[in-house]
Order: C-alpha cells, then sequence, then structure tokens
C-alpha cells in the first residue's frame, strides 16, 4: 500500500498550519530511535518520506509503523490523529 503524507496538519478549525508537512515530520522522528522498526528500515523510510512524502508498506510494516505512531511521546495527539487516518 502507498502511504501518502504529503500534505500539511490541519488544525481544529481545519485551517492547515503554516509550514508543516506530515511526511517530514515524520522523516525527522524515524531519523531517531525507532522501537520496533529495524534502523535500516526506518531511514530508508525517512529519506523516501523527506523527499518523496510517501512509501510504500505492507500490512505488517503498517502495523509497525502505526504503534510507532502511537507510542511516540514528541507527538501530540492532533499530529498522531492526522498521521493515523
Amino acid at each position: 500500500m502507498n502511504l501518502d503524507l504529503n500534505k500539511p496538519i490541519k488544525a481544529l478549525d481545519g485551517a492547515e498550519l503554516e509550514n508543516s508537512n506530515l511526511a517530514k515530520i515524520l522523516a525527522n522522528t524515524l531519523c531517531g530511535k525507532t522501537e520496533g522498526i529495524e534502523p535500516i528500515k526506518a531511514m530508508d523510510w525517512a529519506l523516501k518520506l523527506h523527499n518523496e512524502g510517501s512509501i510504500e508498506i505492507d500490512s505488517t510494516d503498517a502495523e509497525k509503523l502505526k504503534a510507532f505512531i502511537t507510542k511516540e511521546e514528541n507527538f501530540t495527539n492532533l499530529l498522531k490523529a492526522s498521521l493515523l487516518k
């Protein structure tokens, strides 16, 4: 499945947050500690998200990424929901 995150974060009122991009935010986070995701895979995803805004993942990887996003303490609920939709 293609996970396209090349889009901005939307505030509660639906307005796009200036200079926000879901793909770049997740890419930067994947460069750090990624419990449950192998380091090489995390960096491959980070590079593709940063450069292309999307990645191809299977259902197993989708579950790993969902768990990572859900557990990430530095993400707000607004960001988590935006990434998981």
